[in-house]
């Protein structure tokens, strides 16, 4: 740490950014309601059927992986949060906020070693207020937290690595790539991105730091972090790259399209919140694609400068990292654009830095105003956000009507619930901890046709007068295929539906509703 960093003006520039991320994140976490893929890690802390992977030892449950490509690592941290705190909303928020803010302070220090404390200054304070790494840290459904957090954690460890040649910081910098790796086996794109970047701007430091002994260490530690995913796949041969490979397309111009709105932060818009339509104002996109394409043009007249290789660094692994994002099916999500933060952030930041040096006179003038027009726009796109949520205009997989949810079914206990829809189970498994017995009812109907067998097991789940059915009111279905086929066999097989609750959201909006199968008795049908 350098002198500057000691300096009263060189903490509040470490602190103030991530203390805003945290205070936004903060106010941000009652809106929107439990997301599904959001609480998938609770599914291994409470050994909900149907989890990837775990093991026994001394009898003890150990859970090593939630599906083929996610880890149990943050299942493991929640396991003694919720140990500690009841799990709710809060409790499963904060503590990702807290990991975010974290980020944010360790991308300061590392732009501090890499640059100045100016560039750590301006890029720390666009990331804290890119409203894409907030949002998506702070409701983490990707999940994408303790993927920024080790991403960042390691890459400081190497540069200081470089500078010391400890091989205790290589191994500590490796250790958090092959946790990365467990926690979800999609961090090898940004490892692509990390090595390509090192070999293209550091590959002599390498030659000279490198010894059979450091890599041997490396590889130790890496295999280490990354051990339950190994053994995984070792009893599983290679599962994890055949699910991942499975997804692989090549639509890359729609997936640069996407990879744009992730820029300017309004991928968001129809996901998290509905679009903005018929406002007398509103603010949908940022600035930061114009911050990055202006730093790219300035790159060849900064060739000579010791801006160059954190720039070209930023630049590699953007690039590598989203050619094997793209290519290995991901790219078209924004909890998997994402994971390419904070490289645009660090691109800009070491730009502006160097530019505003020399400009001399007016170059703190220069930095200051370029990083308040990028804050601003963050701020105000945010800002559009923040509102949309307070006021509820949440999409259906982001509903509040979770909540209610989960008490109405909390009285119905003696009956076996089947979910319908996609958006509900692991939700209701944070909240109740798993006890509320449920099974899934939508395995036989989502195949391309139902076949005799599978007519069959929802003849059997129909027949059962203990099941009740939970599914989003129609209009709302993800499943809406699954669903009408469930209606139209229940219709023709003599079933009508008895519908027990409707659930609405915080705006009164019916979300949910829970039902009973009965056999129609007579004349009665059921309506279309």
């Amino acid at each position: 740490m350098g002198l500057e960093q000691r300096t009263l003006w060189g903490r509040l520039a470490a602190a103030v950014p991530a203390l805003c991320f945290l205070i936004i994140g903060c106010v941000l976490i009652p809106y929107p309601g439990l997301q599904n893929d959001e609480a998938l890690f609770a599914t291994a802390i409470y050994g909900q059927p149907g989890m990837a992977y775990e093991v026994r030892v001394f009898g003890v449950r150990i859970p090593l992986m939630v599906m083929s490509y996610v880890g149990a690592l943050k299942s493991w941290l929640y396991a003694v949060i919720f140990a500690l705190w009841h799990p709710s909303v809060w409790s499963t928020r904060i503590p990702v906020v807290l990991i975010g803010a974290v980020t944010v302070w360790l991308f300061y220090l590392l732009l501090v070693r890499i640059s100045d404390i100016r560039a750590a200054a301006i890029g720390s304070a666009i990331l804290a207020t890119d409203c894409l790494f907030l949002l998506t840290t702070c409701f983490d459904w990707g999940p994408v937290a303790i993927q920024h957090l080790l991403l960042v954690a390691s890459m400081l460890l190497f540069v200081r690595f470089h500078e010391s040649g400890s091989a205790k910081v290589l191994a500590a910098g490796a250790f958090c790539l092959g946790l990365g790796l467990w926690d979800k086996a999609i961090f090898a794109w940004s490892i692509a991105g990390l090595a390509a970047g090192r070999l293209v701007v550091c590959r002599r430091a390498l030659v000279r730091r490198i010894s059979l002994r450091h890599a041997g260490i490396a590889a130790a530690f890496f295999v280490a972090g990354a051990l339950p995913l190994v053994i995984y796949n070792a009893a599983h041969p290679l599962q994890t790259v055949k699910e991942i490979a499975s997804h692989a397309d090549f639509n890359l111009a729609g997936k640069f399209s996407y990879l744009i709105h992730s820029l300017d932060s309004s991928a968001l818009f129809g996901y998290l919140v509905s679009v903005p339509v018929g406002e007398s104002f509103s603010f949908q996109h940022a600035l930061l694609p114009w911050a990055v394409a202006a730093s790219l043009l300035a790159l060849p007249f900064l060739w000579r400068t010791a801006a160059r290789p954190a720039m070209v660094f930023a630049l590699v692994f953007v690039v590598v990292g989203w050619l094997a994002m793209a290519l290995g099916g991901g790219g078209g999500s924004v909890h998997h654009t994402v994971l390419l933060w904070p490289m645009p952030q660090l691109l800009v930041a070491v730009n502006f830095a160097e530019i505003s040096g020399r400009l001399r006179r007016f170059g703190k003038a220069v930095a200051v105003s370029a990083t308040v027009l990028l804050v601003a726009s963050n701020l105000l796109l945010l800002g559009q956000y923040g509102k949309q949520l307070s006021r509820r205009e949440l999409t259906t997989v982001w509903t509040d009507a979770i909540y209610p949810l989960a008490d109405y079914l909390e009285t119905l206990r003696a009956y076996q619930q089947v979910h319908m829809d996609w958006g509900t189970v692991n939700g209701l498994c944070l909240l109740k901890k798993c006890t509320l017995p449920s099974v899934i009812g939508t395995g036989y109907l989502s195949r391309d046709s139902v076949d005799a067998a599978g007519l069959k097991g929802v003849a059997e789940m129909m027949a059962d007068a203990r099941n009740i059915y939970i599914s989003h009111v129609p209009g709302a279905q993800v499943f809406a295929r699954e669903n009408e086929r469930f209606r139209a066999i229940a219709r023709d097989s003599g079933y009508r539906q008895d519908t027990l609750r409707v659930i609405r959201d915080g705006r009164g909006r019916p979300v949910f509703e829970v039902y009973r199968l009965r056999p129609v008795a007579g004349e009665e049908r059921w309506p279309e």
